[in-house]
């Protein structure tokens, strides 16, 4: 789709756009826990849900959530959503009689959206317990977000079109650089083919335009001589 984002409106122009892919965003999968109303801490005193990403001023931001407070998939869920750019949901998957239940975690969008997550392991006191290296050890019971206990990941990719053969993109679905007072919206991808769009002034709508301005002003100065006389 297309729209004008300016006051005036465009020059005429027109071009041959292409939409080749949708901006999405990035996501996590973690491994199931078989209740809704489980410990997230399994055999741990303690235990952190850490997520890493990086912000529109690329610099590198970082939070943890205390799992001995949010101990539960729909704690912990809430918790996630409070952080501005990520949503969480939880996804039934299994069978009636062996549900499983997923925390599906998602952020931003576009190539620039991706994040990281670790689950890692607290004493009782909430302080982090550290691996032989020195570094916060990574939790392997209950909880987990770890690439070896199946934790999946999708990266965000941003969305890419081609204007008359030159590729643009964009961290989401809106391009609103690419010409002057002018918004187009990628919506689903063309297949390979290109779709016309074209703006031109519409002439005679201006000029009639102007012409009722002008003749709605010279009544009302014939008005007020009247008035005056």
């Amino acid at each position: 789709t297309m729209a004008f984002t300016g006051k005036s409106a465009p020059s005429t122009f027109s071009g041959n756009v292409q939409v080749n892919s949708l901006s999405t965003a990035s996501k996590a999968l973690f491994p199931p826990m078989t209740s809704l109303n489980t410990s997230l801490l399994g055999t741990d005193a303690g235990k952190s849900f850490n997520l890493s990403w990086t912000n529109g001023a690329s610099a590198t931001q970082k939070t943890s959530i205390d799992l001995a407070k949010f101990n539960t998939l729909p704690t912990l869920r809430d918790e996630i959503n409070k952080i501005t750019g990520f949503s969480a949901t939880i996804l039934k998957g299994g069978t009636v009689a062996a549900p499983q239940y997923y925390l599906s975690v998602q952020h931003g969008s576009g190539a620039s959206s991706a994040f990281t997550s670790t689950v890692t392991v607290n004493d009782s006191l909430g302080r982090p317990l550290l691996d032989g290296a020195g570094q916060p050890m990574l939790a392997s019971t209950g909880f987990t977000a770890n690439a070896i206990d199946g934790y999946q990941t999708v990266a965000g990719t941003d969305a890419s079109i081609t204007i008359d053969g030159v590729p643009v993109t964009s961290a989401t679905n809106n391009f609103d650089s690419v010409l002057p007072g002018v918004s187009i919206t990628a919506v689903a991808p063309t297949g390979g083919s290109s779709v016309a769009l074209g703006s031109q002034v519409n002439g005679d709508g201006l000029t009639n335009a102007m012409a009722t301005l002008v003749s709605g002003f010279n009544t009302m100065i014939t008005n007020i001589k009247a008035e005056t006389v």
